[in-house]
């Protein structure tokens, strides 16, 4: 049984009397909308009144949604199987406290695999400006003027890429934020 959408349909006899249908009325209402009604036999009108109720019937439904049957409902259970319903609703508790751990365990391992991705990022982006650095510095010092210009444009490339990088993701993280506090701000006008 789910406990998060669960829907009962229970179908109900009016408590009000002005929702109860008779026989005097539904003549009443026939011979309003039909004066031809009226001249007929009594028991004509009653076979005419009775043959539509067979086939026109009011119905009254009270929908009821919520973690846990409607309690006439659960009070049905309680009378076929006495226990029953305190074991429905122990169950239902149970299954809360469950999927709250569930969610409680997504959210602990999303923030993990963040941090550890982070972590990860940042050691590449390091070590992409030290190879940078290191290409620029060994290059820098061959005679050859060509040589030591491509190898010192290959080190800048590769280093300012990688710094560009950490520089972006922090921009993107900052907008990010004033971006969340815009929408939350808003949502509380």
């Amino acid at each position: 049984m789910s406990n998060r959408d669960n829907e009962n349909n229970v179908h109900q006899e009016p408590e009000d009397s002005d929702d109860v249908i008779t026989l005097g009325s539904v003549v009443k209402d026939i011979s309003k909308s039909n004066p031809d009604f009226a001249t007929l036999s009594p028991d004509s009108q009653e076979n005419i009144v009775n043959g539509i109720s067979s086939v026109v019937r009011r119905v009254y439904i009270r929908k009821y949604s919520g973690p846990l049957p409607h309690p006439e409902v659960l009070e049905g259970y309680e009378n076929v199987v006495p226990g029953s319903a305190q074991q429905i609703i122990n169950n239902m508790i149970k299954e809360s406290e469950h999927r709250r751990k569930m969610e409680e365990k997504a959210l602990d391992n999303a923030a993990l695999f963040t941090k550890s991705g982070q972590k990860k990022g940042f050691i590449l982006a390091v070590l992409g400006i030290l190879s940078g650095l290191a290409i620029i510095y060994f290059t820098a010092q061959i005679e050859n003027s060509a040589a030591s210009i491509t190898g010192v444009l290959s080190g800048t490339l590769i280093s300012g890429s990688s710094l560009a990088t950490i520089i972006l993701r922090f921009i993107d993280v900052g907008q990010r934020k004033n971006n969340e506090q815009y929408e939350s701000d808003k949502d509380d006008e």
